[in-house]
């Protein structure tokens, strides 16, 4: 766990040993955001220490490494899930809620790295299905404990997918962009044609000085990963 300075605020980072998916995590008093929970183990931890009641959960996408945490946090806290619409109905069915194609994708990295992440991945796979209490279809205005945040769906990696602007200062991209690494629209719900037609050209319209805070990898500034690919 790690933490950064984002909107005047402290904003803690928990990243899995495995698919090494990033958890963001804000707390103010007894009450905690968190966007797309995984399962790293310090953060049931952090939590219960600072002794956090009510829990709201964003997700950017459906995908089983950005969720499996959820199911813990609601067995000790009270949880508000919000996600967009086709994400809420892909997670509803426990079925789509499983790490197959996770399995899969470590194996394949093993083979290229001579590494053994998919045997320790084993075991991990248990179903669930979750219901949100808020979706929206496009677009969602979000007010929390003073801060104002803005969904906008963004599909391509997922059917489900949206980035979340926090005050106009950073924005959750979750695996609709990232800063190290191309976009992968191979995976189930996925769409290379949806991500060209209609994500990348809002990703273009936003601000050189916006803070990326992505589901994997590094956080940069957009103005920096523009001109990293110019």
């Amino acid at each position: 766990m790690h933490c950064l300075s984002v909107n005047d605020q402290n904003l803690c980072v928990f990243t899995s040993t495995l698919i090494k998916e990033n958890a963001y995590l804000l707390v103010k008093g007894r009450k905690a955001l968190l966007v797309d929970p995984n399962d790293s183990p310090d953060l049931l931890a952090f939590l219960q220490k600072a002794q956090v009641q009510e829990v709201t959960i964003f997700l950017t996408h459906e995908h089983f490494d950005h969720t499996c945490g959820i199911p813990l946090l609601q067995t000790h806290f009270q949880t508000t899930l919000v996600c967009s619409h086709r994400c809420a109905e892909v997670i509803a069915d426990e079925k789509n809620n499983q790490a197959n194609w996770i399995y899969y994708l470590l194996i394949c990295q093993d083979e290229q790295n001579g590494t053994h992440l998919a045997e320790s991945f084993q075991g991990k796979d248990s179903k669930y299905a979750l219901v949100p209490n808020h979706s929206f279809r496009e677009q969602l205005d979000y007010q929390w404990e003073g801060e104002h945040f803005h969904f906008q769906t963004t599909p391509g990696h997922s059917a489900g997918s949206c980035c979340i602007i926090w005050n106009d200062a950073a924005v959750f991209t979750g695996d609709s962009l990232l800063a190290d690494r191309a976009v992968i629209t191979r995976f189930p719900g996925g769409s290379t044609e949806q991500y060209n037609q209609r994500t990348k050209p809002y990703l273009d319209s936003l601000p050189d000085d916006l803070l990326i805070l992505p589901g994997h990898g590094n956080y940069c500034v957009i103005r920096e990963l523009r001109r990293e690919t110019a």
